[in-house]
């Protein structure tokens, strides 16, 4: 993974300067608690711990992430990344055995980034009455520590101490347990199962940062919390999200025979596959025969063949337009080629089609 971008291809957000979404495999059920901001969790797989000399996030091998989905977008733009379909067949034998699984949503009820603000800006030693802002609210001066929360499907949040950032570095690093140690004590004291997520430890000139990412079924989701600590132990940024996961038991599931071969027909084309990992060697792009068509030129059209032969049942996460996030049953599917893709397993009719027009201009910037 570069310093820059996640590894399924996406920008990597500069947590401290945004509000937190981290967001990319069963088995976590969260409950909000009273105030909102407690999130509890059930035990999900220990703790390992990645500690790295320069400031390039790295995943921890014990936790492999969910696939996250790439649904069609309904906003326009410009900038087109290259790509080009995957036309996917299965093998003889390849199983189609229906079922039921579950899947996982994020749930915000009862919880007001108000509220958040209020609780959380004590337990940062912030004092002042939380202001709406927008879409967020804030406490505490811009120039001193102060906590933004944003109003949005997660309620995420982020801290951040100028002071502490402009003081020079003093003494020796924390060490990756004690810096582990620090930010458990501070999601523990928020609500969060510390033994229910993945640590991760990055080091900086500066700055020793601890991202705990929430776990489901051993696998790393894309949500996480990040603390980042001075020298001293001091707090000097921090970001996080309030919403809960809560299951969704007994989706209907395709099985893999029959998922792979709707992933061809109209509509269901949209919605994947998703490329996990590569296969062999990529071969050189292939041209069209000039002898085969001497009178007129041949377009070229990009596509990969893949042939699955193998189909295990597990969960994608999705991204929704109004920005809430599902996990969903989704098939872990693997070519002859070794590669590996990631592809809705979901029956309808918990699958919906929303007609979207073409817009007939882009919209002018404003």
């Amino acid at each position: 993974m570069s310093q820059d971008g996640n590894s399924d291809g996406t920008p990597r957000r500069r947590w401290w300067r945004t509000p937190l979404i981290v967001i990319g495999s069963v088995l976590v059920l969260a409950a909000v608690a009273v105030v909102g901001v407690v999130v509890g969790r059930e035990t999900a797989p220990g703790p390992d711990i990645v500690v790295t000399a320069l400031p390039v996030l790295e995943e921890s091998p014990a936790a492999e992430p969910l696939p996250v989905a790439t649904l069609p977008s309904l906003t326009v733009s410009t900038s087109v990344q290259p790509s080009w379909p995957a036309l996917l067949t299965a093998v003889d034998g390849l199983d189609d055995t229906a079922t039921t699984a579950s899947g996982y949503r994020l749930v915000n009820a009862g919880i007001s980034p108000g509220q958040v603000a209020g609780v959380l800006g004590p337990v940062f030693g912030i004092e002042g009455i939380p202001v709406a802002e927008g879409a967020s609210w804030t406490t505490g001066a811009l120039d001193g520590p102060h906590l933004v929360v944003a109003d949005d499907s997660l309620v995420t949040w982020t801290f951040e101490d100028p002071s502490a950032s402009a003081r020079p570095a003093v003494g020796a690093p924390l060490s990756a347990e004690r810096a582990i140690e620090l930010a458990a004590a501070l999601l523990g004291s928020i609500g969060v199962d510390t033994a229910s997520v993945d640590w991760q430890v990055d080091r900086f000139a500066d700055l020793t940062s601890v991202t705990a990412w929430q776990l489901v079924a051993g696998a790393r989701t894309r949500l996480s919390w990040e603390v980042g600590f001075g020298p001293s132990g001091a707090i000097v940024r921090a970001a996080g999200f309030s919403a809960g996961l809560e299951e969704v038991p007994d989706y209907p599931v395709v099985g893999a025979r029959s998922a792979v071969e709707r992933s061809g027909q109209p509509g269901w084309s949209a919605i994947g596959p998703t490329l996990i990992s590569a296969g062999g060697p990529v071969a050189s792009p292939a041209s069209p025969s000039a002898s085969a068509r001497p009178d007129r030129p041949v377009i070229s059209v990009a596509v990969t063949e893949v042939s699955v032969t193998e189909a295990d049942l597990a969960l994608a996460q999705y991204g929704q337009p109004d920005g809430s996030v599902l996990f969903l049953p989704a098939y872990v599917l693997t070519g002859a080629d070794g590669s590996r893709w990631s592809l809705l397993a979901v029956d309808e009719p918990y699958v919906e089609f929303v007609d979207q027009p073409y817009p007939t201009a882009i919209p002018a910037a404003s």
